[in-house]
């Protein structure tokens, strides 16, 4: 069989499957938190996020039977609420007051997105080890040297590069798993 046509019967088997109403509750519906955050950095109107967040819902579950392979559902919720918000824009505004809009919009949910990454990233030192989570606060928040960081802790210079290493690796793999 052809590559186009192998491609195509993969689609239609995987749109057999339409997401219950459990999978839904529980991948796309726990997003609300995220999404309303989003909404409301777009909007700056909790009516308007309320209502950007639940129309967002509606589209999300009138489109379901797509929506199993989504492999993060927290972004994809993030997505749709943002393509949601500028297409009422667009219906709604001139096109050089839409490109004001959505500028300032991105750079609010970037600040956003940026913001919950450095909370999860705390959240995550905080669960390391001692020696890891000291050297890794000092480094990043701290902004010390490893010399420094070696003469506050006590740890020789060697250790701290160990410990430090350690630290990140594990907060790399800690951040990716879980955003």
């Amino acid at each position: 069989m052809s590559q186009n046509g192998s491609h195509f019967r993969h689609i239609s088997e995987r749109t057999n499957h339409q997401m219950t109403r459990q999978e839904f509750q529980t991948r796309i519906i726990a997003q609300n938190a995220v999404m309303f955050k989003t909404a409301f950095a777009l909007t700056r109107n909790e009516d308007e996020a309320c209502d950007l967040v639940q129309d967002t819902m509606v589209r999300l579950w009138n489109s379901r039977d797509i929506l199993d392979d989504i492999e993060n559902p927290s972004a994809y919720c993030i997505t749709a609420v943002k393509r949601r918000f500028f297409d009422s824009i667009r219906a709604n505004r001139p096109t050089q007051e839409l490109t004001d809009v959505a500028e300032e919009a991105s750079e609010r949910t970037d600040l956003i997105e940026h913001r919950s990454s450095l909370e999860l990233v705390k959240r995550i030192i905080e669960t390391l080890p001692s020696g890891q989570r000291t050297v890794m606060e000092l480094s990043s928040f701290g902004e010390c040297s490893n010399e420094e960081i070696a003469e506050i802790t006590g740890y020789s210079n060697e250790n701290v590069r160990t410990l430090l290493s350690r630290a990140r690796k594990t907060v790399k793999k800690l951040f990716l798993i879980n955003n």
